[in-house]
Protein backbone atom coordinates (compact mmCIF):
# COMPACT_ATOMS: atom_id res chain seq x y z
CA UNK A 1 0.00 0.00 0.00
CA UNK A 2 0.88 3.74 -1.16
CA UNK A 3 1.37 4.54 2.37
CA UNK A 4 3.10 7.95 4.25
CA UNK A 5 6.43 7.23 6.03
CA UNK A 6 8.02 8.05 8.94
CA UNK A 7 11.53 8.50 9.52
CA UNK A 8 13.67 5.93 11.12
CA UNK A 9 14.72 5.83 15.11
CA UNK A 10 17.80 5.46 14.58
CA UNK A 11 19.25 7.75 11.90
CA UNK A 12 21.25 9.84 13.01
CA UNK A 13 20.17 13.62 12.23
CA UNK A 14 21.30 17.19 13.25
CA UNK A 15 19.43 19.18 15.30
CA UNK A 16 20.11 22.89 15.15
CA UNK A 17 22.38 24.13 18.06
CA UNK A 18 20.53 27.29 19.00
CA UNK A 19 16.89 26.53 20.96
CA UNK A 20 15.70 29.59 19.04
CA UNK A 21 15.62 28.19 15.76
CA UNK A 22 12.83 25.41 17.03
CA UNK A 23 10.31 28.51 17.76
CA UNK A 24 8.98 30.84 15.00
CA UNK A 25 9.40 34.40 14.97
CA UNK A 26 6.01 35.47 15.19
CA UNK A 27 4.76 32.37 18.12
CA UNK A 28 3.01 33.66 20.89
CA UNK A 29 5.47 32.76 23.41
CA UNK A 30 7.52 35.24 22.30
CA UNK A 31 5.00 37.91 22.83
CA UNK A 32 4.41 36.54 26.16
CA UNK A 33 8.49 36.44 26.72
CA UNK A 34 8.55 39.94 26.06
CA UNK A 35 4.97 41.42 27.58
CA UNK A 36 6.12 39.48 31.27
CA UNK A 37 9.81 41.33 30.74
CA UNK A 38 8.36 44.49 30.23
CA UNK A 39 6.20 44.25 34.01
CA UNK A 40 7.44 45.81 36.80
CA UNK A 41 6.23 42.44 38.86
CA UNK A 42 6.68 43.87 42.59
CA UNK A 43 4.58 47.11 41.62
CA UNK A 44 1.81 44.43 40.55
CA UNK A 45 2.09 42.94 44.00
CA UNK A 46 4.19 39.50 42.92
CA UNK A 47 5.55 38.19 45.82
CA UNK A 48 9.45 37.47 45.34
CA UNK A 49 11.08 34.96 47.75
CA UNK A 50 12.95 36.37 50.63
CA UNK A 51 16.49 37.48 49.72
CA UNK A 52 19.89 35.40 51.53
CA UNK A 53 22.57 37.90 50.95
CA UNK A 54 24.76 34.86 52.05
CA UNK A 55 23.22 32.43 49.36
CA UNK A 56 22.54 29.69 51.53
CA UNK A 57 19.32 27.31 50.79
CA UNK A 58 17.90 26.15 47.69
CA UNK A 59 17.35 29.19 45.53
CA UNK A 60 13.62 30.16 44.61
CA UNK A 61 12.21 30.61 40.31
CA UNK A 62 12.14 33.73 39.02
CA UNK A 63 8.12 34.87 39.48
CA UNK A 64 8.55 36.17 35.97
CA UNK A 65 9.00 33.11 34.83
CA UNK A 66 6.27 31.44 36.82
CA UNK A 67 3.89 34.43 35.54
CA UNK A 68 4.73 33.23 31.61
CA UNK A 69 3.94 29.63 32.65
CA UNK A 70 0.32 30.39 33.25
CA UNK A 71 0.15 32.56 30.51
CA UNK A 72 0.92 30.41 28.47
CA UNK A 73 -0.98 27.54 30.06
CA UNK A 74 -4.33 30.33 29.68
CA UNK A 75 -3.70 30.61 26.00
CA UNK A 76 -3.71 27.45 25.55
CA UNK A 77 -6.50 26.16 27.78
CA UNK A 78 -4.05 23.89 30.38
CA UNK A 79 -4.86 25.33 33.52
CA UNK A 80 -4.11 22.28 36.25
CA UNK A 81 -0.91 22.45 37.97
CA UNK A 82 -0.10 18.80 37.32
CA UNK A 83 -0.66 19.54 33.33
CA UNK A 84 1.88 22.68 33.52
CA UNK A 85 4.20 20.45 35.28
CA UNK A 86 4.12 17.97 32.62
CA UNK A 87 3.85 20.44 29.57
CA UNK A 88 7.21 21.74 31.26
CA UNK A 89 8.96 18.67 30.27
CA UNK A 90 7.17 17.17 27.01
CA UNK A 91 6.42 21.08 25.32
CA UNK A 92 8.73 22.79 23.08
CA UNK A 93 7.31 26.24 23.34
CA UNK A 94 7.34 26.15 27.07
CA UNK A 95 11.12 24.92 27.13
CA UNK A 96 11.94 27.80 25.03
CA UNK A 97 9.59 30.00 27.59
CA UNK A 98 10.99 28.56 30.63
CA UNK A 99 14.69 28.42 29.31
CA UNK A 100 14.88 24.81 30.16
CA UNK A 101 13.25 25.19 33.76
CA UNK A 102 10.70 22.75 35.02
CA UNK A 103 8.54 23.71 38.36
CA UNK A 104 7.39 21.02 39.97
CA UNK A 105 3.71 21.04 40.62
CA UNK A 106 3.07 22.34 44.11
CA UNK A 107 5.35 25.22 43.12
CA UNK A 108 3.09 26.39 40.30
CA UNK A 109 0.10 25.67 42.62
CA UNK A 110 1.43 28.42 45.36
CA UNK A 111 2.67 30.25 42.99
CA UNK A 112 -1.13 31.14 41.83
CA UNK A 113 -2.35 30.83 45.79
CA UNK A 114 -0.32 33.48 46.84
CA UNK A 115 -0.64 35.76 43.96
CA UNK A 116 -4.65 36.52 43.20
CA UNK A 117 -3.98 40.04 43.46
CA UNK A 118 -1.30 40.12 41.52
CA UNK A 119 -2.76 38.46 38.64
CA UNK A 120 -5.51 41.05 38.09
CA UNK A 121 -2.55 43.92 37.76
CA UNK A 122 -0.73 41.66 35.24
CA UNK A 123 -3.83 41.53 33.20
CA UNK A 124 -4.33 45.22 33.62
CA UNK A 125 -1.08 45.87 32.20
CA UNK A 126 -1.83 43.92 29.32
CA UNK A 127 -5.00 45.83 28.71
CA UNK A 128 -3.53 49.14 29.14
CA UNK A 129 -0.66 47.46 26.44
CA UNK A 130 -3.64 47.11 23.91
CA UNK A 131 -4.83 50.17 24.21
CA UNK A 132 -1.32 51.66 23.16
CA UNK A 133 -0.55 49.87 20.23
CA UNK A 134 -4.61 50.76 19.03
CA UNK A 135 -6.20 47.35 19.26
CA UNK A 136 -8.81 48.86 21.87
CA UNK A 137 -11.02 51.92 20.56
CA UNK A 138 -12.69 52.58 23.92
CA UNK A 139 -15.76 53.99 21.52
CA UNK A 140 -18.41 51.20 22.23
CA UNK A 141 -18.10 48.72 24.94
CA UNK A 142 -20.42 45.76 25.65
CA UNK A 143 -21.12 44.41 29.25
CA UNK A 144 -22.15 40.83 29.72
CA UNK A 145 -22.36 38.20 32.38
CA UNK A 146 -21.56 34.45 32.15
CA UNK A 147 -22.41 31.74 34.61
CA UNK A 148 -18.96 29.64 35.77
CA UNK A 149 -19.59 26.12 37.67
CA UNK A 150 -17.74 26.10 40.66
CA UNK A 151 -15.95 22.86 42.55
CA UNK A 152 -18.97 22.73 44.78
CA UNK A 153 -21.33 20.46 43.94
CA UNK A 154 -25.31 21.19 44.31
CA UNK A 155 -25.62 18.69 46.70
CA UNK A 156 -23.23 20.83 49.32
CA UNK A 157 -24.96 23.78 48.50
CA UNK A 158 -27.70 25.20 50.96
CA UNK A 159 -30.15 27.72 51.60
CA UNK A 160 -32.50 28.39 54.25
CA UNK A 161 -35.27 26.95 52.11
CA UNK A 162 -33.05 24.11 51.28
CA UNK A 163 -32.14 23.56 54.56
CA UNK A 164 -35.68 23.65 56.18
CA UNK A 165 -37.38 21.60 53.45
CA UNK A 166 -34.85 18.44 54.00
CA UNK A 167 -35.50 18.75 57.63
CA UNK A 168 -38.59 18.43 57.40
CA UNK A 169 -38.31 15.81 55.14
CA UNK A 170 -36.05 14.04 57.68
CA UNK A 171 -38.74 14.54 60.64
CA UNK A 172 -41.45 12.72 58.47
CA UNK A 173 -39.41 10.04 57.66
CA UNK A 174 -38.53 9.35 61.51
CA UNK A 175 -41.90 9.66 62.49
CA UNK A 176 -43.18 6.87 59.55
CA UNK A 177 -40.30 4.45 60.56
CA UNK A 178 -41.79 4.83 63.85
CA UNK A 179 -45.19 4.43 63.25
CA UNK A 180 -43.69 1.45 61.25
CA UNK A 181 -41.85 -0.26 64.40
CA UNK A 182 -45.38 0.05 66.69
CA UNK A 183 -47.24 -1.97 63.37
CA UNK A 184 -44.11 -4.33 63.42
CA UNK A 185 -45.13 -5.23 67.34
CA UNK A 186 -48.53 -7.00 66.52
CA UNK A 187 -47.17 -8.36 63.25
CA UNK A 188 -47.36 -12.48 63.66
CA UNK A 189 -45.11 -12.58 60.29
CA UNK A 190 -41.93 -14.79 60.82
CA UNK A 191 -39.68 -12.02 58.83
CA UNK A 192 -40.82 -9.99 61.58
CA UNK A 193 -37.06 -9.67 63.06
CA UNK A 194 -35.47 -9.03 60.26
CA UNK A 195 -37.89 -5.78 59.42
CA UNK A 196 -37.76 -4.70 62.56
CA UNK A 197 -33.95 -4.78 62.58
CA UNK A 198 -33.77 -2.88 58.94
CA UNK A 199 -36.01 0.03 60.27
CA UNK A 200 -34.07 0.69 62.93
CA UNK A 201 -30.77 1.12 60.66
CA UNK A 202 -32.90 3.41 58.80
CA UNK A 203 -34.06 5.24 61.91
CA UNK A 204 -30.22 5.88 63.25
CA UNK A 205 -29.48 6.79 59.77
CA UNK A 206 -32.07 9.62 60.02
CA UNK A 207 -31.37 10.53 63.55
CA UNK A 208 -27.24 11.25 62.22
CA UNK A 209 -29.24 12.61 59.09
CA UNK A 210 -30.96 15.05 62.04
CA UNK A 211 -27.79 16.14 63.94
CA UNK A 212 -25.59 16.64 60.68
CA UNK A 213 -28.53 19.01 59.10
CA UNK A 214 -29.03 21.10 62.64
CA UNK A 215 -24.91 21.60 62.08
CA UNK A 216 -25.47 22.68 58.67
CA UNK A 217 -28.53 25.20 60.07
CA UNK A 218 -26.41 26.70 63.12
CA UNK A 219 -23.52 27.31 60.22
CA UNK A 220 -26.36 29.11 57.98
CA UNK A 221 -27.52 31.38 60.64
CA UNK A 222 -24.06 32.35 61.33
CA UNK A 223 -23.73 32.73 57.26
CA UNK A 224 -23.71 36.71 56.60
CA UNK A 225 -24.79 36.21 52.97
CA UNK A 226 -27.63 33.48 54.33
CA UNK A 227 -26.34 31.10 52.24
CA UNK A 228 -23.66 27.71 52.71
CA UNK A 229 -21.43 26.36 50.38
CA UNK A 230 -19.38 23.73 51.95
CA UNK A 231 -16.63 23.64 49.63
CA UNK A 232 -16.08 26.84 47.34
CA UNK A 233 -17.45 29.32 50.13
CA UNK A 234 -18.41 32.24 48.11
CA UNK A 235 -20.23 30.39 45.60
CA UNK A 236 -24.29 30.77 45.05
CA UNK A 237 -26.82 28.70 43.96
CA UNK A 238 -27.69 29.84 40.70
CA UNK A 239 -30.71 29.38 38.50
CA UNK A 240 -30.86 30.05 34.67
CA UNK A 241 -33.03 28.38 31.95
CA UNK A 242 -34.89 26.10 34.58
CA UNK A 243 -31.01 24.67 35.92
CA UNK A 244 -30.02 25.04 38.77
CA UNK A 245 -25.84 24.99 39.65
CA UNK A 246 -23.76 26.43 42.03
CA UNK A 247 -21.04 28.75 40.59
CA UNK A 248 -20.55 32.54 39.95
CA UNK A 249 -21.40 35.00 38.05
CA UNK A 250 -18.57 36.31 35.59
CA UNK A 251 -18.93 39.81 34.62
CA UNK A 252 -16.97 40.84 31.76
CA UNK A 253 -16.72 44.20 29.25
CA UNK A 254 -15.57 43.93 25.93
CA UNK A 255 -14.43 46.15 23.25
CA UNK A 256 -16.19 46.27 19.96
CA UNK A 257 -13.05 46.64 17.75
CA UNK A 258 -10.88 43.73 17.87
CA UNK A 259 -13.38 41.84 20.36
CA UNK A 260 -10.67 41.94 23.25
CA UNK A 261 -11.95 42.11 26.78
CA UNK A 262 -11.39 45.22 28.68
CA UNK A 263 -12.11 43.75 32.16
CA UNK A 264 -13.73 41.25 34.38
CA UNK A 265 -15.32 40.93 37.65
CA UNK A 266 -15.96 37.57 39.58
CA UNK A 267 -19.41 38.16 41.84
CA UNK A 268 -21.03 36.33 43.72
CA UNK A 269 -24.65 37.50 42.30
CA UNK A 270 -27.31 35.44 41.29
CA UNK A 271 -28.63 37.80 37.91
CA UNK A 272 -27.17 40.88 36.57
CA UNK A 273 -29.02 43.36 38.01
CA UNK A 274 -27.39 46.17 39.40
CA UNK A 275 -23.98 45.24 38.10
CA UNK A 276 -24.08 47.72 34.80
CA UNK A 277 -22.99 50.59 36.64
CA UNK A 278 -19.71 49.14 38.50
CA UNK A 279 -19.07 47.12 35.57
CA UNK A 280 -19.06 50.27 33.53
CA UNK A 281 -17.40 52.86 36.28
CA UNK A 282 -14.60 49.75 36.69
CA UNK A 283 -14.06 50.01 32.53
CA UNK A 284 -13.76 53.86 32.44
CA UNK A 285 -11.34 53.90 34.99
CA UNK A 286 -8.88 51.11 33.84
CA UNK A 287 -8.80 52.78 30.41
CA UNK A 288 -8.93 56.25 31.52
CA UNK A 289 -11.41 56.95 29.30
CA UNK A 290 -12.30 60.81 28.66
CA UNK A 291 -14.92 60.94 25.77
CA UNK A 292 -18.56 59.62 25.98
CA UNK A 293 -18.83 55.29 25.37
CA UNK A 294 -21.55 53.58 24.20
CA UNK A 295 -22.16 50.39 26.37
CA UNK A 296 -24.87 48.20 24.82
CA UNK A 297 -26.18 45.25 26.98
CA UNK A 298 -29.37 42.94 27.28
CA UNK A 299 -32.59 43.25 28.96
CA UNK A 300 -31.24 41.70 32.44
CA UNK A 301 -29.39 44.90 33.65
CA UNK A 302 -32.57 46.89 33.52
CA UNK A 303 -32.02 48.99 36.54
CA UNK A 304 -33.43 52.92 36.15
CA UNK A 305 -30.87 54.22 38.70
CA UNK A 306 -27.57 52.25 36.87
CA UNK A 307 -28.66 53.86 33.70
CA UNK A 308 -28.87 56.91 35.11
CA UNK A 309 -25.18 56.33 36.81
CA UNK A 310 -23.80 55.07 33.53
CA UNK A 311 -25.09 58.14 32.00
CA UNK A 312 -23.50 60.39 34.45
CA UNK A 313 -19.77 58.99 34.15
CA UNK A 314 -20.36 59.39 30.44
CA UNK A 315 -20.97 55.54 29.55
CA UNK A 316 -23.82 55.82 27.45
CA UNK A 317 -25.94 52.88 28.00
CA UNK A 318 -28.35 51.17 25.39
CA UNK A 319 -30.73 48.35 26.71
CA UNK A 320 -33.65 47.18 25.13
CA UNK A 321 -37.10 48.15 26.60
CA UNK A 322 -38.16 46.66 29.47
CA UNK A 323 -41.61 46.52 31.00
CA UNK A 324 -41.77 44.93 34.24
CA UNK A 325 -45.02 46.79 35.47
CA UNK A 326 -47.52 44.27 36.18
CA UNK A 327 -49.98 46.93 35.73
CA UNK A 328 -48.74 47.37 32.10
CA UNK A 329 -49.25 43.59 31.23
CA UNK A 330 -53.04 43.97 32.43
CA UNK A 331 -53.52 46.54 30.21
CA UNK A 332 -53.29 49.95 32.44
CA UNK A 333 -51.22 52.67 31.81
CA UNK A 334 -47.20 53.05 32.59
CA UNK A 335 -45.16 55.82 33.96
CA UNK A 336 -43.89 56.11 30.88
CA UNK A 337 -47.66 56.92 29.63
CA UNK A 338 -47.16 60.19 32.15
CA UNK A 339 -45.20 63.10 30.80
CA UNK A 340 -42.74 65.23 33.18
CA UNK A 341 -42.57 68.95 33.40
CA UNK A 342 -38.93 69.70 34.99
CA UNK A 343 -39.73 73.70 35.10
CA UNK A 344 -42.96 72.95 37.04
CA UNK A 345 -42.36 69.46 38.58
CA UNK A 346 -45.24 68.31 37.38
CA UNK A 347 -46.74 65.25 35.33
CA UNK A 348 -49.51 65.43 32.65
CA UNK A 349 -51.56 62.50 33.11
CA UNK A 350 -53.00 60.23 29.82
CA UNK A 351 -56.12 62.68 30.12
CA UNK A 352 -54.36 65.66 30.22
CA UNK A 353 -54.78 66.60 33.84
CA UNK A 354 -51.54 68.07 35.71
CA UNK A 355 -50.50 66.13 38.53
CA UNK A 356 -48.18 68.01 41.19
CA UNK A 357 -46.19 66.82 43.81
CA UNK A 358 -48.04 66.59 47.19
CA UNK A 359 -45.36 64.44 49.34
CA UNK A 360 -42.01 62.70 49.84
CA UNK A 361 -41.47 59.18 51.38
CA UNK A 362 -38.80 56.82 52.11
CA UNK A 363 -38.79 53.02 51.04
CA UNK A 364 -36.14 51.26 52.61
CA UNK A 365 -33.69 53.58 52.52
CA UNK A 366 -35.21 55.30 49.20
CA UNK A 367 -36.71 58.60 48.37
CA UNK A 368 -40.05 58.43 46.13
CA UNK A 369 -42.15 61.95 44.93
CA UNK A 370 -45.70 61.15 44.95
CA UNK A 371 -47.81 62.90 42.46
CA UNK A 372 -51.71 63.61 42.45
CA UNK A 373 -54.71 65.39 41.56
CA UNK A 374 -57.45 64.79 43.58
CA UNK A 375 -60.31 66.24 42.10
CA UNK A 376 -59.47 65.61 38.12
CA UNK A 377 -58.99 61.78 39.39
CA UNK A 378 -62.08 61.39 41.57
CA UNK A 379 -64.08 62.38 38.16
CA UNK A 380 -61.52 60.75 35.56
CA UNK A 381 -63.67 58.58 33.38
CA UNK A 382 -60.34 56.32 32.39
CA UNK A 383 -59.07 56.10 36.21
CA UNK A 384 -59.56 52.29 36.13
CA UNK A 385 -56.69 52.02 33.64
CA UNK A 386 -54.35 53.76 36.13
CA UNK A 387 -55.56 51.91 39.23
CA UNK A 388 -57.70 49.23 40.33
CA UNK A 389 -57.91 50.94 43.65
CA UNK A 390 -60.69 52.92 45.05
CA UNK A 391 -58.64 55.59 46.59
CA UNK A 392 -56.89 58.73 44.67
CA UNK A 393 -54.52 57.53 42.44
CA UNK A 394 -50.92 58.45 43.05
CA UNK A 395 -47.67 58.50 41.05
CA UNK A 396 -44.56 57.43 42.92
CA UNK A 397 -41.18 58.03 41.69
CA UNK A 398 -37.87 58.05 42.53
CA UNK A 399 -36.40 61.40 44.15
Amino acid sequence: MNLIQGDDRRESIFFPQCLDDYIDSDSEVRIIDHFVDSLNLRECGFKFPKEDPQGRGRAAYNPADLLKLFIYGYFNGVRSGRKLEKNCHINLELIWLLKRLKPDFKTICDFRKNNRKAFKQATAQFTLLCRELKLIAGETIAVDGTIIKASNNISKSWSSNKLEKNLKENEDLVERYLKELEKLDDDPAPDKNQRKEDIEHKLEYRQREKERLSALKKSLDESPNNHLSLTDTDSKSIHKRGRSSVGYNVQTSVDSLHKLIVCCEVTDKVNDLGLLAPMAKKTKKLLNLKEPCNLPADSGYYVLDDLKDCEDMGMIPYLPTVNKSSNVQQGMYGKEAFIYDPQKDTYLCPNKSTLKKIRTTSQRGRLFNQYANKSACETCSIKHRCTKAKKTHFITLGA
